[in-house]
């Protein structure tokens, strides 16, 4: 009779799993409505262009994309650069199609900056965040390694809305 369960101790786990059920629901309904929301959802991972190489931003760079998020917090924006023999068109056509194809909105878009006179400057976006893309030959010291011809690519990711 020791090893039988009493009804109580039955009630109680029950109790347990109820309690267990009703919490796991919650962080169901929590998880799906941040996911309808954009709370827990990052926008689609950046493209790397065929045959780009990896490349770093200058110090003039650094201070060009930092005044950019004018007191935004730029650690949480992921960076990518990019350099290419191909044109700044092929490059944008390339990004244009990629993220076209995922659902992104684009949009031509203004930076008046000397530093990238005559770039093609597009943003992509979703509701959950979104990419700003700027191509241009002349790197005016904004990337390391750029050789006469090349094309730069900078693509910036966040929540620019």
């Amino acid at each position: 009779m020791a090893n039988t369960p009493t009804v109580s101790s039955s009630r109680r786990i029950i109790n347990n799993i109820k309690v267990i059920l009703g919490v796991l629901g919650l962080f169901g309904i929590l998880f799906v409505v941040g996911n309808l929301l954009g709370v827990f959802t990052n926008p689609a991972p950046i493209p790397v262009y065929p045959g780009g190489r990896s490349a770093e931003l200058t110090i003039k760079g650094n201070q060009f994309i930092d005044s950019l998020f004018e007191g935004n917090k730029r650690e949480a924006s992921t960076i990518k650069v990019f350099l290419s023999k191909d044109s700044p068109e092929q490059v944008v056509k390339f990004y244009t199609d990629q993220f076209s194809q995922q659902g992104f909105k684009i949009s031509p878009t203004t930076i008046n900056d000397p530093a990238i006179s005559g770039a093609t400057v597009l943003s992509f976006s979703k509701k959950n965040g979104g990419y700003v893309l700027i191509s241009s030959t002349g790197a005016d010291g904004l990337v390391k390694d750029h050789s006469p011809g090349d094309a730069y690519i900078i693509i910036l990711e966040g929540n620019f809305n």
